[in-house]
């Protein structure tokens, strides 16, 4: 989906999903061709809340 010189804007992302406290059906709102990304990302952004605060 995206070169490998452009990962630091997927990990932005991840951050926006973790600050924003984005819904994973934030995805509807989303081009098609970007949602399946997403979800991945906000997958995975899930696994790490609350780990920090522990």
């Amino acid at each position: 989906m995206t070169a490998p010189h452009r990962l630091r804007d997927l990990a932005d992302v991840q951050d926006l999903i973790v600050a924003l406290k984005l819904t994973r059906e934030f995805a509807e709102q989303l081009d098609k061709s970007v949602r399946e990304e997403y979800w991945k990302l906000w997958d995975a952004a899930q696994s790490g809340v609350g780990e920090a605060q522990e």
